[in-house]
């Protein structure tokens, strides 16, 4: 470890306490006295301040970082300057923050840049590519497993709202958005309509890019048809669904204050099941697919938030499915149709 790194590592271990609980008081105070100056004066400012925004991600410490940002610490700083090496990702902490919309608001207020590029890509592509790795494996040939990748995105809310914002953010975002669908990028496309499908679906957003002066996303589409027909009729079962729920899913998330993710995502589950995109069959498949998702043997073993949402949405089904086979002592448990590992059961078919 060099010598730089053992100062950093202190530093960062005095000021654990404070971060971990979003202490800001504490915070400033650490910077206000001279051993802390003294310290930090040591560091490569790119540095220091990298490593700080990465811990503000880590703790989700948005009083710390608002402080730090409004100049309290006596600390001068250049939100778009960090050090890429350090963070892995990119110059500003757009670049890697993910998890925290609150935080990521903050830093645009701040400055931070939604339109420079590292590896060419902006960070509204590298927070898309963050959340894609999880949906790579599954199916999209069918609507009903779209909706089941739906449901899954609303129990990953705040990385969809990471993603709304950078879309609104970000200049030129028709550009991002057009590589995504000729690409035949399902995940990345399916979570742009879900945050900007007003929008997107306008006939003059693809506008650049036809000679007519519009182009609906329908059509655009279909003149990808030819060469990716599979990949493109998926594409259209995605929008087919997003746009006929889309109103109601806003109006949920305007109920946000009152909803958990859970009941959010259960909410979306029965409006499915309304529209006539899925059966409860399908949706009894959800508990394998976390399972798989998790490498899970056990419900027990699942995220918790995930737990609560299939015994809500289990009580939900028995509820509106008296006499099914949901009529077990443990509904959670009823919903697992086959043992994992079934070498029949494709994911989400």
């Amino acid at each position: 470890m060099s010598e730089d790194d053992r100062i950093l590592s202190e530093i960062l271990w005095s000021l654990t306490d404070f971060l971990s609980s979003d202490d800001s008081d504490g915070f400033v105070r650490y910077f206000k006295c001279e051993r802390g100056i003294y310290r930090a004066s040591y560091l490569s400012k790119q540095m220091f301040l990298t490593s700080l925004f990465i811990y503000f991600e880590t703790y989700d410490a948005f009083k710390c970082a608002t402080a730090l940002l409004a100049g309290e610490t006596g600390l001068d700083i250049d939100i778009n300057d960090l050090d890429p090496d350090r963070s892995g990702l990119g110059s500003n902490p757009l670049f890697f923050t993910f998890t925290s919309p609150v935080l990521l608001d903050l830093y645009i207020r701040s400055g931070a840049l939604t339109d420079i590029r590292i590896k060419g890509m902006l960070p509204l592509n590298f927070a898309l590519l963050n959340m894609s790795w999880l949906y790579e494996k599954f199916d999209w040939s069918s609507k009903r497993s779209i909706c089941l990748i739906i449901i899954r995105l609303f129990l990953d809310l705040e990385p969809l709202d990471s993603i709304r914002l950078l879309f609104e953010h970000t200049k030129e975002v028709d550009k991002e958005v057009h590589g995504y669908v000729v690409g035949g990028k399902l995940f990345e496309t399916t979570a742009l309509l879900l945050v900007g499908r007003e929008k997107i679906t306008s006939p003059s957003f693809f506008k650049d890019f036809t000679s007519s002066g519009s182009m609906s996303l329908h059509q655009l589409v279909l003149l990808e048809l030819g060469n990716k027909l599979e990949t493109m009729n998926s594409m259209l079962d995605m929008i087919e669904v997003v746009q006929s729920v889309g109103p109601e899913i806003d109006q949920y998330r305007q109920d946000i204050p009152e909803l958990s993710m859970e009941e959010l995502a259960t909410k979306v589950a029965c409006l499915f099941i309304k529209k006539g995109f899925v059966e409860c069959e399908d949706l009894k498949r959800f508990e394998v697919m976390l399972l798989r998702l998790y490498k899970s043997v056990s419900v027990e073993t699942l995220p918790t938030h995930h737990q609560c949402f299939l015994k809500l949405l289990g009580s939900k089904l028995h509820s509106e499915n008296e006499g099914s086979e949901l009529e077990s002592k443990d509904v959670a448990d009823a919903m697992l149709l086959n043992p994992i590992g079934s070498s029949s059961q494709t994911y989400w078919r």
